[in-house]
């Protein structure tokens, strides 16, 4: 199966509907978002737009309310770092990445990914056999990125959109 990961869309709606035109033609079912998605109006959106599973942690710049978030049951809030499974991976998404290298050291589980957002930049690490990876941000002018995830071969891959 494969997954997209993003960041950073800070309300960048222009953006958002080339990556969503983008995720359609993949057929992508689960969006992992991690973070500063930013405001109601955009959640809205963004639950409007993608009606299967999004899984999203907070960020700092997210002015949405759970209110707003309870009107979209196919959005699974994970508060500020969480851990999920899927198709056996086990994953942990954060928007810091502070907390992101939290999930890694102080976890009993072994993970295989860790994804965080924050910093804008895409960066790939590997710490005690765990992917530690940012996917850039949603938000860029001139180059925005996500990243792909295939569960079945655990590879990864940063996409433009």
């Amino acid at each position: 199966m494969l997954i997209a990961i993003f960041s950073d869309l800070h309300d960048n709606l222009n953006n958002w509907h080339l990556f969503i035109k983008k995720i359609n033609q993949l057929n992508i079912k689960i969006l992992l978002f991690l973070g500063d998605l930013t405001s109601n109006e955009t959640l809205k959106i963004i639950g409007n737009d993608f009606k299967h599973t999004i899984y999203l942690v907070s960020g700092n710049a997210d002015l949405y309310n759970n209110n707003t978030l309870k009107k979209y049951p196919h959005l699974k809030h994970l508060g500020e770092s969480n851990i999920i499974t899927i198709d056996n991976l086990n994953i942990g998404l954060s928007h810091f990445p502070k907390l992101a290298k939290e999930l890694i050291y102080k976890n009993k589980k072994k993970l295989d990914f860790v994804f965080y957002g924050h910093s804008h930049k895409p960066y790939l690490e590997i710490i005690n056999n765990t992917y530690l990876v940012n996917p850039g941000n949603l938000n860029d002018l001139i180059s925005p990125t996500f990243v792909l995830l295939n569960t079945n071969n655990k590879h990864i891959k940063l996409k433009r959109i």
